[in-house]
């Protein structure tokens, strides 16, 4: 959701319909996150210059964000990362900084079609990927 089409559900006061449903400390964070908000809007002169300027931000939001390969079944397995990681127990990549030396992860015991495919180092769910360092 904007910032644009969450200032409507607040101007309108469909949002607060659903405050009910909430466990009370995460309503609380939500009206922390909302008090934040409203104190960066009033640092610019009218609401329309604010929403102006948070629409320019999501947009630049959108446009950084890298777009999402889901796993669609094996055939997705050959771009994976996990299966060059030295830390894979179920192939053979070795790096020479691994502790131990023997590999500790098996990332496709918990792969599913529809997960997100780990294409990028940043994508690892353990952060721990590990080049593999051996010839070939």
């Amino acid at each position: 959701m904007t910032f644009k089409e969450t200032i409507q559900e607040l101007q309108s006061g469909k949002f607060w319909d659903y405050t009910d449903l909430m466990p009370q400390d995460v309503l609380q964070k939500l009206c922390d996150a909302v008090d934040v908000a409203l104190v960066c809007v009033s640092a610019f002169e009218d609401t329309n210059n604010a929403i102006a300027h948070m629409d320019k931000l999501d947009k630049e939001h959108e446009a950084n964000k890298k777009s999402r390969q889901l796993v669609e079944g094996d055939e997705s397995c050959a771009d994976c990362l996990c299966r060059v990681c030295a830390r894979n127990g179920k192939n053979d990549a070795t790096n020479s900084t691994l502790e131990g030396g023997y590999a500790d992860c098996i990332p496709c015991e918990c792969c599913e079609i529809g997960d997100e495919l780990v294409v990028l180092p940043e994508d690892c769910p353990k952060s721990a990927y590990l080049p593999d360092e051996s010839e070939g």
